[in-house]
């Protein structure tokens, strides 16, 4: 009889499509039935999923297995690749995520099976090696560097008419399959709840969920008071009496970014989503400490609905608070060295540098981007005008601009100037026409 054996499990497979038929541990079960659900989900993979972490089947169930094994390495990568956005280049993945990721989805239905499975996985990782290449390149140390090139040709190559199909016919799964220790008897361990803590990323702990209460550890924080320091900023103070911490939630500002993007359109890409926002700003915090100072990332969550990150607190006076000169020149030192260094920041507004006692921080790079003489100027006048709303002396604001300009080469000066007052820059500058006509006055005095 042809078989699929797990670390504590037996699927016994006949021909045709019988029904499973359950005793102890033990399902015997139609091939086709097997095969149906493998490829089209026909019952939700409660049947599919238990060869993910099958250790030993007869060899005319092979194909099966690989085919199932390999869809959902490819499915996995993908949604990975999707919710990670522009961190996922810079992301280690180990090749047993891709079965636990999936496990995790019917966790409810085998908690007892699969939290035994993933004790062991150098054995989920010695099966699923083979499997990871056709979603990245392996790494010396075995993890995987997701590829999106490789992600999309190998969904390509899959039979058109398989789709992942977690969900469907649950239902009719649990009238059959609820033969194994019920999930109330097994709460899922760890690696089941949060499959992507298991990703390497370079600075912090990578979480799905983004309830920090349970994580003081990786927060470095023992117990914490949280507040807000006002409506207008997305970020909470953490602290416990020996550490501060900021956790910033993504999802808090989705309106303003709404917003932003419609005064934007023409002169700067806006990225609008939550999950974008937190991935670009992680890579970017990374990429410009190059060059400026940026605060340590302790954890990041992604997931489709929400996102946020925990960051070491900097101690020091924004920039927009102060009435320092040697403040508002140091704020524009830091935005000309990051755009000479290749990147435009789209909401450099002065709050987000910080002076501390070692020097100018840079605290907020979320939308930030490659660097344009167009993007140059755009950062330009979103300083000066919000500067200026939020009161900010002229002549200090002013200070920012000259040092701006005398930190750059003349003619990258000239050419982000060049922009300034251009077509594409029109609809946000003509929506405040004092400050407009401010700001012309401000960079007609700075000489060449």
């Amino acid at each position: 009889m042809s078989y699929i054996k797990g670390p504590s499990y037996t699927i016994r497979v006949v021909e045709g499509l019988a029904t499973p038929k359950v005793n102890g541990r033990e399902v015997t079960v139609g091939a086709e039935l097997l095969k149906l659900d493998a490829s089209l989900g026909v019952m939700g993979e409660s049947l599919a999923s238990l060869l993910l972490p099958a250790v030993n089947y007869s060899s005319d169930l092979a194909s099966i297995v690989k085919s199932y094994r390999t869809r959902v390495v490819v499915e996995e990568a993908s949604e990975a690749i999707t919710r990670l956005g522009p961190l996922a280049g810079l992301a280690k993945v180990p090749p047993y995520f891709f079965p636990i990721a999936r496990m995790s989805k019917l966790s409810w239905l085998y908690s007892c099976i699969f939290n035994e499975s993933t004790h062991n996985v150098d054995l989920l990782e010695e099966i699923y090696s083979d499997y990871a290449k056709l979603v990245g390149d392996l790494t010396p140390e075995g993890y995987v560097k997701l590829s999106e090139s490789k992600v999309k040709g190998s969904v390509a190559s899959l039979i058109s008419g398989i789709v992942k199909s977690v969900a469907a016919g649950i239902s009719v799964a649990g009238a059959y399959m609820s033969f194994f220790m019920k999930s109330s008897e097994c709460p899922p361990n760890v690696l089941l709840e949060d499959p992507y803590r298991t990703v390497v990323i370079p600075e912090g702990v990578l979480f799905s969920s983004c309830r920090w209460a349970p994580h003081p550890v990786e927060l470095e924080l023992e117990r914490a008071t949280c507040r807000r320091s006002s409506l207008l900023y997305s970020s909470l103070l953490c602290e416990d009496g020996n550490s501060r911490v900021v956790i910033k939630d993504y999802g808090y500002g989705t309106f303003k970014w709404l917003f932003a993007g419609v005064m934007s359109i023409t002169a700067y890409p806006f990225i609008q989503t939550p999950s974008g926002r937190a991935s670009n700003e992680y890579r970017r915090l990374l990429e410009l400490r190059q060059y400026v100072r940026t605060p340590r990332v302790l954890a990041l969550c992604i997931n489709p609905m929400e996102a946020s990150m925990v960051r070491d607190y900097v101690d020091g006076s924004d920039v927009l608070r102060s009435r320092e000169t040697a403040h508002w020149q140091e704020a524009g030192k830091v935005l000309a060295t990051v755009h000479r260094s290749g990147y435009a920041l789209g909401d450099p507004n002065p709050s987000n540098v910080v002076i501390g006692r070692d020097g100018a921080w840079l605290i907020d790079v979320e939308q930030a981007g490659k660097f344009t003489p167009q993007r140059g100027a755009w950062d330009l006048a979103v300083f000066f005008y919000y500067s200026r709303f939020f009161g900010a002396p002229l002549d200090l604001v002013k200070e920012s601009l000259r040092s701006y300009a005398s930190s750059l080469e003349p003619s990258l000066w000239k050419k982000v100037r060049g922009q300034l007052f251009s077509a594409r820059l029109a609809p946000f500058l003509a929506s405040l026409p004092l400050l407009f006509f401010e700001l012309r006055s401000a960079v007609e005095s700075i000489k060449p």
